[in-house]
């Protein structure tokens, strides 16, 4: 945010703080179905008036679709966040309790799966076009890059 800005507001702040939480959701085959893994980054535009549109836009697509779609399409990703940090835990001296929920919560069921992929299919198109948005707005930004994306990135620089 800067102050008295018209564009580098702190509304524009919270759109990435959410936005980019919605792209972490965003399972790696939608990214891919769009192109983003192989996609170059668009250069950054220091005015800050290109990501406000691109987030605008993004916040309409958002908007259309069912909270409940971002809400499962994210799981997944969630799931594989978790079950990679839990094998990376020494769980020695942490209570079982503890350590069996969170191994209970990193596990994916085929019906889950299969839930998932129904709701990707109906929402596919707007998910890409989504997804495309954000990266989009991320890179004009120039101040942040999802993970996977960067990490696609480097492989084919």
């Amino acid at each position: 945010m800067i102050p008295g800005h018209p564009f580098f507001t702190e509304q524009l702040d919270h759109q990435r703080e959410e936005q980019r939480l919605i792209l972490a959701g965003i399972q790696e085959r939608t990214l891919e179905a769009v192109g983003v893994d192989t996609a170059k980054a668009v250069h950054p535009e220091p005015t800050g008036r290109v990501e406000t549109t691109l987030r605008r836009l993004a916040g309409s697509l958002v908007a259309a679709l069912p909270a409940r779609v971002l809400e499962v399409v994210a799981l997944p990703v969630e799931k594989q966040a978790l079950g990679a940090w839990t094998r990376e835990v020494v769980w020695s001296g942490w209570p079982d309790q503890v350590v069996r929920m969170v191994a209970d919560e990193a596990r994916t069921s085929s019906d889950d799966e299969s839930y998932v992929d129904q709701l990707v299919k109906r929402h596919d198109h707007a998910l890409g076009r989504l997804a495309a948005l954000l990266v989009w707005a991320d890179d004009v930004a120039g101040d942040y890059v999802d993970p996977r994306i960067k990490a696609w990135r480097e492989r084919f620089a």
